[in-house]
């Protein structure tokens, strides 16, 4: 073992002897007299008023008290010291993730008589130089938003702003960028583990592999920069998540969010056309409901939300001119079949619906038209709006279709007045139907979100807090998430290439099959014909995240630490060309890249070019593990120096098949994937120097 692997291995075993709060809260502060003079050995009890957990702490030499691991809500603190006044906090708010400070100053009294006050002003964090915002569960559910996507509060935050028109488009959810970085550089965390989804091409339309609908949030808090050394993986944002949890009373709540097109105004490309304004419809409703099941001991919490939505979307597309699927032109068609052609062979007299302005048409012969170019060509509608270019010649209204059922259970159980456990389960199972902007084979669709959507995910959350002495407190999380995502081309099910045009040769497997290849013609996707690329599409990830954390104080020293490990995996069908590719621009009759002679190249059988991929699902997986230590040192009640080391190391991204090649330019051959080391099996160097220093 080298010294560099030994050093690194050293880091992690100290690393996993300490580690930091997760989701939940720090409280700390000093006890003093009215004459500032510091009290040893008083008593602070911390009480959540929701379920009456109680928590108790005893000042040191220094007067100081030290509460951690505490679940983000509403605390009452109970301070009394021999020869003083007890004195009552009620009403303190501790958020998610929060390094609280509370001075307690003792009056000289009975301790029998008692001072009550009320927080009103919410805490400044005067411990930590992370930049964030918290968003608590009254901002969560009561402001705005469009569909009840609490991500959408991340744009309140100073530095981010929101995603590309691409996301924004395809209704992908939790994407927003972050000081300049990309969407995809954040990392989302549910009930203190990893919630970040691992698929890849937006499948799942989510960055969260389970977004907990409002009412199950308790709160949540995006940090932005300059976060402790606790959080890493992510040169974004960090969205840190918590479920709500029951409480000794019984509260619920039922709700139905109702939106039609009763008041909405016509579309512009709707009305031209004569058409009906685009139906919507929208449902979304749901229940939420906590409580104890023991009193002060044991609480649970569950809710339920559907969604039922339907949204009609105007579409633009171009399809071929009648007389051009017909093999007539008002343009110049070569005859590919005779080099020495310049125009001659095709050309008839002019026609009344055929004239280049010169007295001059272009007829294919009968004979000369392949018949599955015929076929292909048969499929395209008629044109339904004038265009003087043939562009944008066709509109439509299909109606997207968006079915969700998810829920959430949550139990907190106090096993000792020293140790609470919880456990959380969460289920979302999504349906979106996008028909493609043509009916039947025309399909015309521009990108791999046409069709039907199956999207299933699942998240399991564990915990256990133990507080091994008043200055000590032990955290372990574990979690489990898995996403089931699949996505199907408008047509599947409809038949192969072979039966549906003729096309001998093309794929026979009815898994892949479904729609006319795709068909693509000069001028851009509007004018394809066909279902489009990369479909079916399947990617399903896993994760398994452990992290195990200790948290203590000495003296004017708060010391975190931890250690995590993750492994994900995803399989991973994401092949460009299942079905076939044609690309068709003229070449062969005359004028490259005009849609005319296109047009002729399909009725004539001649593609340019042909792409046709295998059938293939990757099996990918990385394993990451982390550590970190942290010092908060308090040099003065109003100076505080934020100190930490963090390690990780990620293996380099393996497929369990050894599908993986690499280009070795030096020898210029390609290099295969084969059992043994990390490198033998990635084809790449492992990074092992990712240590990672804060102040």
């Amino acid at each position: 073992m080298s010294n560099r692997t030994r050093a690194s291995v050293l880091i992690f075993l100290i690393a996993t002897s300490l580690t930091a709060q997760f989701e939940t809260a720090t409280l700390t502060g000093i006890v003093s007299d009215p004459a500032g003079a510091v009290i040893a050995n008083g008593t602070v009890k911390l009480t959540s008023q929701a379920t009456n957990v109680e928590t108790t702490a005893v000042t040191d030499a220094e007067g100081r008290y030290s509460f951690s691991a505490l679940r983000p809500g509403t605390y009452r603190i109970t301070t009394s010291a021999p020869g003083f006044k007890q004195w009552i906090s009620t009403g303190v708010v501790l958020q998610v993730n929060q390094s609280a400070r509370i001075d307690v100053q003792l009056t000289v009294g009975d301790v029998a008589e008692r001072i009550e006050v009320m927080a009103t002003a919410p805490m400044l964090e005067t411990a930590t130089s992370a930049r964030g915002a918290v968003l608590d569960q009254t901002k969560i559910v009561e402001l705005p938003l469009n569909g009840r996507d609490y991500n959408q509060l991340a744009l309140l935050s100073p530095g981010v702003l929101a995603p590309t028109p691409r996301l924004q488009g395809i209704g992908f959810k939790g994407a927003f960028n972050v000081n300049g970085n990309r969407a995809f550089n954040n990392a989302f965390q549910l009930d203190g583990v990893d919630n970040t989804s691992y698929s890849n091409s937006f499948r799942g339309l989510n960055m969260q592999v389970v977004q907990p609908s409002v009412e199950a949030l308790q709160e949540f808090k995006i940090q932005t920069n300059a976060y402790s050394a606790e959080f890493g993986r992510s040169s974004g944002a960090l969205i840190n998540a918590v479920t709500r949890s029951g409480s000794n009373q019984l509260h619920g709540s039922l709700y139905e969010f109702h939106r039609n097109d009763n008041l909405d105004a016509a579309n512009f490309f709707a009305n031209k056309q004569g058409l009906e304004k685009p139906f919507r419809l929208r449902n979304q409703f749901g229940a939420a409901v906590g409580g104890r099941i023991v009193q002060d001991k044991t609480f649970f919490f569950a809710d339920y939300e559907g969604l039922r939505d339907g949204a009609g979307v105007v579409r633009l597309s171009s399809v071929p001119n009648p007389m051009w699927r017909q093999g007539i032109f008002a343009t110049p068609i070569h005859n590919p079949f005779n080099p020495t052609d310049t125009g001659q062979d095709f050309r008839i007299p002019a026609t009344a619906g055929c004239n280049d302005g010169s007295g001059n048409c272009w007829r294919i012969p009968e004979n000369l038209i392949d018949p599955v170019g015929r076929r292909i060509m048969a499929v395209a509608p008629d044109p339904n709006t004038f265009s003087s270019t043939s562009d944008n010649n066709y509109v439509s209204v299909p109606v997207n279709r968006t079915e969700t059922n998810q829920f959430d259970v949550r139990l907190d159980h106090t096993l000792a007045s020293n140790v609470n456990v919880f456990g959380r389960y969460s289920f979302v199972d999504t349906v979106f139907v996008q028909p493609a902007p043509r009916p039947g084979l025309a399909e015309g669709s521009t990108n791999d979100t046409f069709g039907t959507a199956d999207l299933r995910s699942q998240g399991i959350a564990a915990g256990v807090t133990w507080v091994l002495t008043p200055s000590i407190v032990s955290e372990t999380r574990l979690g489990h998430s898995r996403g089931d995502y699949y996505q199907f081309p408008p047509n599947f099910g409809s038949g192969c290439p072979q039966e549906l045009i003729g096309l001998r040769g093309a794929p026979t497997d009815e898994a892949i099959c479904g729609g006319m290849p795709v068909v693509s013609f000069p001028g851009g996707t509007l004018r394809r014909l066909g279902r489009t690329t990369s479909v079916p599409q399947q990617q399903t990830p896993r994760s398994w995240n452990l992290r195990q954390s200790l948290a203590t104080v000495k003296g004017s020293h708060s010391l975190r630490g931890g250690g995590e490990i993750l492994f994900v995996a995803t399989g991973v069908r994401d092949v460009s060309s299942l079905l076939g590719n044609f690309d068709f621009t003229g070449r062969f009759t005359g004028v490259n890249a005009r849609w005319e002679n296109a047009i002729a190249d399909v009725l004539l059988g001649l593609p340019t070019r042909y792409q046709q991929d295998s059938n293939t699902t990757f099996d990918i997986y990385q394993r990451m593990y982390f550590g970190y230590v942290q010092d908060d040192w308090k040099v003065a009640r109003s100076f505080t120096i934020n100190l930490g080391m963090r390690y990780e190391f990620a293996t380099p991204t393996r497929e369990r098949n050894l599908q993986w090649a690499n280009y070795d330019a030096a020898t210029q051959s390609f290099v295969l994937a084969k059992e043994g080391s990390l490198r033998d099996e990635a084809l790449v160097n492992p990074d092992r120097n990712n240590f990672a220093p804060r102040v």
